[in-house]
């Protein structure tokens, strides 16, 4: 008896993953968003540290060709690496948290209409 009723009270829903399924990006799609923010986000930040973190990251250079290549001592290479990556990160970070916000907003305004 007590079956009965939960059977009757509780609807039942087939999920087909045609309709219920959330589109979802390929890895390749992915990277490729991933990768434009991190090259936008790299464009802002100090060109004295730019130049290093991209011969490294991007150009696959070592710490020791890139002080040859810049003229410039291996610790200071070294040092501009991390200094333009903490740039970086937090470019990336509010780049982030922006985007979220206009997702957000964008979510808010988009329900607010659909109740009218």
């Amino acid at each position: 008896m007590q079956s009965l009723r939960a059977e009757t009270s509780h609807l039942t829903i087939e999920f087909r993953p045609e309709i219920h399924d959330i589109p979802s990006f390929t890895d390749e799609v992915a990277r490729a968003l991933d990768a434009k923010t991190v090259l936008e986000a790299l464009s802002q930040i100090e060109p004295a540290f730019r130049t290093p973190v991209e011969l490294f990251y991007v150009g696959e250079m070592s710490y020791l060709e890139i002080a040859e290549s810049l003229k410039i001592p291996v610790g200071t290479v070294m040092s501009r690496i991390s200094s333009g990556k903490d740039q970086l990160k937090t470019i990336l970070v509010a780049t982030t948290e922006g985007k979220r916000a206009k997702a957000i907003s964008f979510g808010k305004r988009w329900t607010s209409r659909a109740m009218k």
